[in-house]
């Protein structure tokens, strides 16, 4: 990696990716919602992490893009169809095609609130961070651990712009500790399955395009922590 600046764009770019992840799967489709996935900072945050040599990522970027720019053709009739997909896929009552909590996958009971969920939440309050839902939604929801890594990228950022460097390798190493222990075990597994959904308006495709982005968030932390090292 090359200069500084190029660290402070990494940077940006995780924590605004994170925080698009988190909304798309920890929030209602809504107007507000959509017009910031289809702004050209979201573009531009999730082209940073594709190339040439992640075809997989690039595929299901193309589809994202091609689904902002049929929202912004059609507002009234997609955000419909999404607020109808997010129900199914997300919220119930109907039996979902992929749960959005990481015990599931990461246990041979398949149950919530397992010793995963507790190691998610021990994670949780070394950093102080308390979900606003606690204690009534499990820890380990997908959202919620999209947004403490979302949370921990604000910090990483504010210690960069602020000089401290122990401050920015420790909230660096946090991240790619939480991700590689928990998201990377479990997201691919939540992708893969979600795409037994009888649609794909929006969600399973965004699902492959996180668990796609997560290896690259992964490779990217690396290079930002080689950079710092040899500074």
């Amino acid at each position: 990696m090359g200069s500084l600046n190029e660290v402070q764009i990494l940077l940006s770019g995780l924590t605004l990716v994170y925080k698009l992840f988190q909304s798309v799967f920890g929030n209602e489709p809504s107007k507000e919602q959509l017009e910031i996935l289809g702004s050209q900072a979201s573009k531009e945050a999730l082209e940073l992490f594709g190339d040439e040599d992640c075809p997989d990522y690039m595929e299901s970027l193309k589809v994202f893009d091609a689904f902002c720019i049929r929202y912004k053709n059609q507002a009234g009739a997609t955000l419909e169809e999404l607020q109808s997909e997010y129900t199914r896929l997300l919220l119930g009552p109907e039996k979902l095609p992929a749960h959005p909590w990481e015990s599931v996958y990461v246990t041979k009971e398949r149950l919530l609130f397992q010793k995963s969920t507790l190691e998610v939440r021990d994670c949780y309050r070394a950093f102080g961070f308390i979900p606003a839902e606690y204690p009534h939604v499990a820890d380990d929801h997908i959202a919620l651990e999209l947004d403490f890594l979302g949370r921990l990228s604000e910090m990483a950022e504010k210690a960069y712009n602020q000089g401290e460097k122990e401050e920015i390798l420790r909230f660096l190493e946090a991240q790619k500790d939480f991700m590689r222990r928990h998201l990377l075990n479990w997201v691919p597994d939540f992708a893969g399955q979600m795409q037994q959904s009888k649609t794909n308006v929006f969600y399973p495709n965004a699902a492959l395009l996180l668990s796609e982005f997560l290896k690259r968030a992964d490779q990217a932390i690396d290079e930002i922590l080689d950079s710092l090292t040899y500074q």
